[in-house]
């Protein structure tokens, strides 16, 4: 709907064309924001219920028309309304790759969730950061799924955030026996953020969703929807996100499954994103 008949431009029939378009709606409070391919049409201020359904409505006379990729998301928790920074699915941002070095055998695979077979041949961790372009400052909500197979108890996995380098970022790892933990690597050296604490919202052997609050230099860690834990460090201010998975000693096996990574924060971006992957030795 973008010709000169269109309602958009002030006329009343709209000019149709074989085209595939994104539309969406923004609410917040009682302001609604009309998107068309990630372009702001209108703001509206609306009265009625506090809480309604949604749905999708179609007027069209011999025309075809289909949809896809229908979604309704809500920003839960503590985290203040914002944008959508960035959503991944695991279907087609990077090829997976195999890789053997001197930490650990990793063979990748991705349909619908992003899938690391991990054998260690020393204690390490392997990690997979955003591009910088990606870069989030002070607030921001990261979460995402992940899932550890492993007979290894201290076989863990999580997200990392704030990241700079590879010598520079935190990460908040959860483990198959119940505990999560939060650690900075500054300077390629860790420091303990939050010591490892047992939590009943941990579900070990299964999926379990992991989220960052971030606001200011006060940090929230949420596993599975509630809070776990708050902190507060400036050792790193700025930087890009991901996720990491770790092994403690050599012959430790794991399989790792990371998916619905979503990205939330206080301004709107687009962006194209690329993953880069890499193991160390922890």
């Amino acid at each position: 709907m973008d010709g000169a008949d269109s309602p958009l431009k002030g006329g009343s029939v709209p000019h149709v064309c074989d085209v595939t378009c994104t539309l969406s709606v923004g609410v917040q409070g009682n302001k609604a924001s009309l998107y068309l391919m990630d372009q702001l049409l209108a703001s509206v201020t609306v009265t009625g219920p506090e809480s309604v359904g949604a749905g999708f409505r179609v007027n069209a006379l011999n025309h075809n028309w289909k949809l896809d990729d229908f979604q309704v998301c809500a920003y839960g928790y503590d985290a203040q309304p914002g944008y959508t920074l960035f959503r991944d699915t695991f279907s087609t941002l990077f090829v997976p790759q195999n890789r053997d070095n001197d930490y650990a055998t990793v063979k990748e695979s991705m349909a619908g969730t992003y899938q690391q077979e991990l054998t260690a041949k020393q204690g390490f961790v392997s990690r997979s950061a955003a591009s910088p372009a990606l870069a989030t400052n002070d607030n921001f909500f990261f979460a995402l799924t992940t899932h550890v197979e492993s007979v290894s108890p201290t076989a863990s996995s999580g997200v990392i955030f704030h990241f700079v380098d590879s010598k520079n970022y935190y990460a908040a790892f959860i483990d198959n026996q119940g505990d999560y933990t939060v650690e900075a690597l500054v300077n390629d050296e860790w420091q303990t953020i939050t010591d490892w604490t047992k939590s009943d919202l941990i579900v070990p052997g299964q999926a379990n969703r992991v989220a960052i609050l971030a606001e200011g230099t006060n940090y929230t860690l949420y596993i599975n929807n509630q809070s776990a834990g708050q902190f507060s460090d400036d050792l790193l201010k700025a930087g890009t996100f991901g996720f990491i998975s770790s092994l403690d000693n050599a012959d430790d096996e794991a399989t790792v499954d990371f998916s619905n990574l979503e990205v939330y924060g206080p301004q709107k971006k687009f962006f194209w994103v690329l993953f880069w992957l890499a193991s160390e030795p922890k």
